[in-house]
């Protein structure tokens, strides 16, 4: 059985003045995902590729907390899910630095 991920996201953002030097020491995630359903509330059910990892995420609520559910998926679920996004597609790169307050 896939793994699961069950939770609740806080989601946050940070504006800076100009980038941190050690940018370029960041580590890099590519990430490419698909959105099957964007609902006016807020919930979102989507398709994630990172790396190897593919997941399914089902998100619900709106503002910066809201319940989210993630399940692993194979190969063929993910491929098959992918065609259903067509339209509702992004790609982007996440960086993780760590910051000392």
């Amino acid at each position: 059985m896939p793994a699961a991920r069950t939770g609740v996201e806080i989601e946050r953002k940070f504006l800076v003045d100009e980038p941190p030097a050690e940018l370029e020491q960041a580590k890099a995630s590519d990430i490419r995902q698909g959105y099957l359903v964007i609902a006016e509330d807020g919930d979102e059910v989507r398709v994630r590729e990172r790396g190897s990892e593919l997941t399914l995420t089902v998100k619900q609520g709106h503002g910066r907390v809201r319940a989210e559910e993630e399940v692993e998926l194979d190969d063929d679920s993910f491929d098959r899910l992918w065609k259903l996004t067509d339209g509702r597609r992004l790609c982007r790169r996440d960086l993780e630095l760590l910051w000392e307050a």
